[in-house]
């Protein structure tokens, strides 16, 4: 079973456990979005929870739907892929902006002691119910287009369902794994470890700092020397056209040498085409030309 843990590593009083009770929460959840989206006069604030509750739905595809299988093979596959190659068995990897936790949970049944990290309470809530409380593959079945109303190629692509999980983790975990969760923003859950873990392994996280400088001086810290980062992911910046929020943007080349002259040693890099939460249906899918790289914290930074 998953563990949630606090930021101090403790785990939390033990909420209900029930299955029907989360599913009861989440279909609520929904529904208030909906009825926000609705009103005549709602405000950017109000349309907030739709668009993260609509992006969870899409979430649920990519990360564990039979249809999600060519995104997962994309950045995940690569991901693992030289992960494997590092290292061996045993090797503490953090999973930062672990969404529904398809990767955690992949990290951690090649063997590794694995922990994610996630700030939205949406993809909480919604990765909590996958690991923990469905027990039989295909269970759940979603619409994760309705809203989608546009570029449609076939008559019933909006109303299709797909059908979550492909797997249950429970049941494909070995005994005795070591996989936890820790809730909240990665520089406030981790901003006072030092040389805690030997690979970061980031997918579609680095953008989302508001000052990308503060997340790498942070994954520095919490590496151990010699330890890895493993990122695959564009610069897209997720505060750039926001008002009144901070976000420092830079090019790749900007970043790369930022990060050599902190004492990172670059292993690994190529540009891979890389989908994220699309849809396979549509006439319109969105393709990354993200960066993918291995790069290495001296032993003496």
């Amino acid at each position: 079973m998953l563990t949630v843990r606090q930021p101090d590593g403790s785990e939390p009083e033990a909420a209900g456990r029930g299955q029907g009770g989360a599913l009861v929460l989440f279909s609520l959840l929904l529904q208030l979005c909906t009825v926000l989206r609705w009103r005549r006069r709602a405000t950017p604030r109000d349309l907030s929870p739709c668009l993260q509750c609509r992006s969870t739905l899409k979430q649920f595809v990519r990360d564990w739907s039979d249809e999600g299988k060519e995104e997962r093979a994309e950045c995940y596959g690569k991901l693992l892929t030289r992960l494997e190659e590092i290292y061996r068995k045993k090797t503490r990897v953090l999973v930062p902006g672990s969404g529904l936790c398809r990767l955690n949970f992949e990290c951690c049944h090649l063997g590794f002691e694995t922990q994610g990290n996630e700030f939205s309470v949406h993809m909480l809530l919604a990765s909590y119910v996958i690991l923990n409380l469905v027990t039989e593959p295909y269970s759940l079945s979603l619409h994760p287009y309705l809203h989608q109303s546009c570029n449609l190629i076939g008559t019933g692509d909006q109303f299709r369902e797909v059908k979550v999980p492909d797997l249950i983790p429970n049941h494909t975990l070995a005994p005795g794994s070591k996989f936890s969760m820790v809730a909240g923003e990665f520089a406030e859950c981790y901003g006072k470890q030092e040389a805690e873990w030997d690979v970061f392994c980031s997918c579609f996280f680095l953008d989302t700092a508001h000052n990308i400088f503060d997340y790498l001086r942070l994954i520095k810290q919490i590496l151990k020397p010699g330890g890895y980062l493993i990122n695959i992911g564009p610069l897209l910046w997720h505060y750039a056209d926001q008002a009144h929020e901070e976000s420092v943007e830079v090019s790749w080349e900007e970043l790369r040498s930022i990060m050599v002259q902190m004492g990172f040693e670059f292993l690994h890099e190529e540009f891979i085409d890389a989908h994220y939460t699309s849809n396979n249906k549509s006439m319109m899918r969105m393709r990354y030309n993200a960066i993918h790289f291995v790069a290495r914290k001296k032993e003496e930074a």
